[in-house]
């Protein structure tokens, strides 16, 4: 089968860096692993990113998840920005299930 990428997303900071409750972590954690592309990409559908976003939002919002200094300033010699990584990935992933969600033979796979 010939598969083509369409869309790559390279995130500035790890999207479970604000999450400190360490269970959460390894809970969300063992979702990313199990997308990545280790495994045949059929594995890994619109419906299983729809899953990590479900385990993600459960935590967002409570006292597992917190903002935390960028690593990446906006502008050299600025003042880091206060980011919730797990939010703004989140917010990506939900983006992206929308645009493909009902696109044909489409799978996802993360490096």
């Amino acid at each position: 089968m010939l598969m083509e990428r369409v869309y790559v997303w390279s995130g500035q900071e790890h999207p479970l860096i604000g999450v400190v409750d360490i269970e959460a972590r390894a809970q969300l954690q063992a979702k990313l692993d199990s997308l990545k592309i280790s495994g045949p990409c059929q594995m890994h559908t619109i419906d299983d990113l729809q899953s990590l976003v479900d385990e993600a939002r459960g935590i967002l919002g409570g006292p597992m998840v917190t903002w935390g200094p960028s690593s990446a300033p906006a502008e050299p010699h600025a003042e880091a920005s206060l980011v919730n990584s797990l939010l703004a990935f989140t917010k990506h992933l939900e983006w992206l299930i929308a645009i493909f969600k009902d696109v044909p033979n489409t799978w996802v796979s993360i490096r």
